[in-house]
């Protein structure tokens, strides 16, 4: 459940960018990830998920580079 939570944060704030550009959503993309610290895991399955899930945000949001300029 530790990454499920990780990974719908990840999704709900890449919504909020480029693409989709809704940014009302990134008031509430945040709540998975609180419900994930609260979560009674060991400290080593706790930042691994958030690890995991800083990473499925950050990498498909590095996608609006792209858009700068052709040779990205």
């Amino acid at each position: 459940t530790g990454l499920c939570l990780g990974l719908a944060t990840s999704l709900l704030l890449w919504m909020a960018y480029f693409p989709l550009a809704w940014g009302w959503l990134s008031w509430i993309a945040l709540v998975p990830f609180l419900a994930l610290v609260r979560l009674d895991l060991s400290s080593k399955a706790l930042f691994c998920c958030a690890y995991l899930s800083g990473s499925a945000f950050f990498w498909p949001a590095l996608q609006w580079m792209r858009v700068a300029d052709y040779r990205m």
